[in-house]
């Protein structure tokens, strides 16, 4: 499994999420370092169109955006889904 970083800002969104919320990303986040192949053709994890190697999970009214990098998956962002998307839109 690939180590796993949150960055200040989505741990400021990860604690603006319920408690079940929270596991559920933590869940889907580390099934996703395990083997990021699990999420193939899924609907709750899928890649940030026009950002390689940057992926979206979905849970409730949250976003989380990953990065896939070597050795690591860094949660970049966690916030509502109304802005989860903002700087990463061209």
């Amino acid at each position: 499994m690939k180590t796993i970083r949150f960055t200040p800002t989505a741990t400021a969104g990860m604690i603006r999420a319920s408690k079940d919320d929270r596991a559920d990303f933590i869940a889907m986040i580390e099934a996703f370092a395990d083997d990021p192949a699990v999420f193939e053709g899924s609907d709750v994890v899928k890649p940030l169109t026009g950002w390689p190697n940057h992926f979206i999970v979905k849970v409730g009214v949250f976003r989380a955006i990953l990065r896939d990098e070597r050795n690591q998956v860094t949660v970049t962002t966690v916030r509502h889904r109304g802005d989860a998307y903002k700087g990463k839109r061209g």
